[in-house]
């Protein structure tokens, strides 16, 4: 996606996301899928987790963070759009 401003590419969203819009390279791939995979083996495994400060995730914890990541997947797909619209018809109404 690029951006309707600079005519460079949109900041990035969640990975899941840059799968959705169209990045099928291994490259992708690999870190869409593998990213969250380290990064949920760091905090889940006891001795890794201390070692790195975290504390492994509860239930609780463990479903807000997908649910999060369920909603932002599909929101930097559209939002983007949606704010690039928001921000011209402010700006228009304003000018008036």
């Amino acid at each position: 996606m690029r951006s309707a401003r600079s005519g460079r590419p949109d900041a990035p969203g969640p990975l899941s996301g840059t799968l959705l819009a169209g990045g099928r390279s291994r490259a992708i791939l690999a870190s869409a899928l593998g990213s969250p995979a380290a990064l949920a083996v760091v905090v889940e495994t006891p001795g890794l987790s201390h070692f790195f400060g975290c504390t492994p995730l509860g239930p609780v914890a463990r479903a807000i963070a997908l649910s999060s990541e369920a909603a932002a997947t599909p929101g930097s797909l559209f939002l983007p759009a949606l704010v690039s619209r928001v921000r011209a018809w402010t700006s228009h109404e304003w000018t008036r």
